[in-house]
This record gives C-alpha cells, sequence and structure tokens, in this order.
C-alpha cells in the first residue's frame, strides 16, 4: 500500500461532514445552489527528469433538503477540468503523459446532526477521464460513511469508513477516527467546512467570517488513452498539504479564498500493472470558491 492511499478515503469523509453541516444563515426551506471554483499551482520538479503544474476549474448545482431532527438530504452534479503541464521531458513510466483530463461526478449525502449522536452516509459516481476517452470506460465508485458520540459537553467521537473502486484495481476497504472538538465559544477542532475539506482549525473571526489551518487531502482517477504496447491506462492523483484561508458566509452566497504548500504522487497503472509512479516536489498553490443558493 503507498504512503498516500489513506488520503482518498479521508478526504471524501470529510467532504461528506461538510455537505451535510448547514450554515446559520441559510433557509429552512429546500434549496437549490450554484457552486464553482479555480485553483492554480506552481510548477513543481519530478523526483525523476521533468516538473509539472496543475491548474484546475469546477461547476456544479446542489439540492439540499432539511428535514426535522437535524437531519438533512444533499445531493448534486460537479464538472471539473484540469490542465497537468508536463515538462522538462516527464514521463512517469509511459512516453506521453496525459494533459487536460475531466470529472464528472453525481454525489448524495444523508446525514442526522442531533446533539447526542452524528451520522452521515455518502455516497458518489465518477467519471474521471483524460479528454477523448469515453465516459463508461471511466467509471468508478466511493462510499463512506460515520458515527460520532458526545462525550463531553465540547467533545464528539466517532468512527468512519470508506469503500472505493478503483479504475485498475480492487475494493479498497479503510476504517479511521473521526474527532470534533469545540474548544472555545469560536475555535474548532476537527472537520473543516472549507470547498476542499480537511482536518485542523476554524476560528470565528466575525458573525459571518471563519479563517481556518488544516491539513488538506485531495484524491483523483483518470482513465486515460491508450499508447502503443500499453492498453488499459489509467493514472491516480493523490494530494496532500497544509492550507489556509477565509470563509465568508451570506445569506445566499458563500465565498473562500485560501493559499496552500502541497505535494502529490502520480501513478500511473496500465496491463493491470503499474508502468510508473513519481513523487511531485512541495509547491504553492492559491484558489477560491463560491456557493450561490438560487
Amino acid at each position: 500500500m503507498r504512503p498516500f492511499s489513506l488520503v482518498a478515503p479521508v478526504a471524501f469523509l470529510f467532504a461528506s461532514v461538510a455537505a451535510a453541516q448547514d450554515s446559520e444563515f441559510r433557509k429552512a426551506e429546500p434549496t437549490w445552489s450554484l457552486v464553482g471554483g479555480a485553483s492554480a499551482y506552481g510548477k513543481a520538479d519530478l523526483d525523476s527528469p521533468g516538473d509539472l503544474g496543475l491548474s484546475r476549474w469546477s461547476t456544479g448545482i446542489e439540492r439540499k433538503v432539511r428535514r426535522e431532527g437535524g437531519k438533512v438530504v444533499r445531493y448534486g452534479f460537479r464538472h471539473e477540468e484540469s490542465n497537468y503541464d508536463f515538462g522538462g521531458g516527464a514521463t512517469i513510466g509511459v512516453p506521453d503523459p496525459f494533459d487536460d483530463t475531466k470529472e464528472d461526478a453525481v454525489t448524495a449525502t444523508f446525514g442526522s446532526f442531533e446533539e447526542e449522536r452524528k451520522w452521515f452516509v455518502s455516497l458518489a459516481v465518477i467519471s474521471g477521464r483524460e479528454q477523448g476517452v469515453s465516459f463508461s470506460d471511466s467509471l468508478y465508485g466511493k462510499v463512506g460513511g460515520g458515527m460520532l458520540w458526545k462525550v463531553q459537553d465540547d467533545l464528539d467521537l466517532g468512527i468512519g469508513l470508506f469503500v472505493r473502486t478503483q479504475l485498475e484495481d480492487g475494493i479498497r476497504v479503510f476504517p479511521f477516527p473521526l474527532v470534533e472538538w469545540r474548544a472555545t465559544d469560536d475555535l474548532r477542532i476537527g472537520v473543516v467546512r472549507s470547498s476542499d475539506p480537511g482536518f485542523g482549525l476554524t476560528y470565528r473571526i466575525s458573525e459571518r467570517v471563519d479563517g481556518y489551518a488544516s491539513l488538506a487531502f485531495d484524491h483523483r482517477q483518470f482513465r486515460l488513452d491508450d499508447q502503443p504496447l500499453l492498453s488499459d491506462v489509467a493514472t491516480v492523483d493523490e494530494e496532500r498539504g497544509l492550507r489556509a484561508g477565509l470563509l465568508w458566509r451570506g445569506d445566499k452566497l458563500d465565498a473562500e479564498i485560501f493559499a496552500g504548500i502541497v505535494q502529490r504522487e502520480i501513478t500511473i497503472d496500465a496491463n493491470d500493472k503499474e508502468a510508473g509512479d513519481d513523487d511531485i516536489d512541495a509547491t504553492g498553490m492559491v484558489g477560491f470558491s463560491l456557493r450561490f443558493e438560487l
């Protein structure tokens, strides 16, 4: 198991918790929201010859339904496009690494956030592919869930479980602990409810503005075009890093800006075995996200 293999479940379950939480400024009745954002990464060297620059943008729509007893149902669709700019003779085990990729995801989250006990289940069906690859050849899925119990007035502890299918591998199952600590009225330690949720500190600066610092994680899989002598080609991009940002929550609009330092590992599989992998040096990144309630 590669060192980055725990990135995927952590990122997905953090996103599940964040998706089920309510903004205190939001209406109680069901709502539709438009979401979008973009990020850019500095050029970073590979361990092998070459370097990589990256930029991406995303857009989507979400539906959220709140029910009595703190229950929440949330589902949506997201489209994302990324540009991987390999240079300096980079290969990662294949003669022509990928460049433009896209990802389409249908997601659903169900949760109950009562005072004594919280639980959530989240599902996603995702198509990750290089430009020109068919939708049906690039499907994979994720299912995650967890439960937290109130052990003190300011502390919730629990357990999460994540299951993921692989484009070129078997099913993976990962259990791990969950924690939510309200250290003070303004400071909370646990899942940071940002556009790319992580684990860290959230501090309330004012009624509508939060600042945060977090460990951020991300994971993507893409089906690639076949190459000479290589078929069934897929890549896994796993990312981890430190991030800081500001969250502004309004009556209809949420906005976020963030910056950080990230490191990633890219693996390419072909013909049912690993064709190459590389660790990319740490680099800086910046980004923003918007959510508009219709």
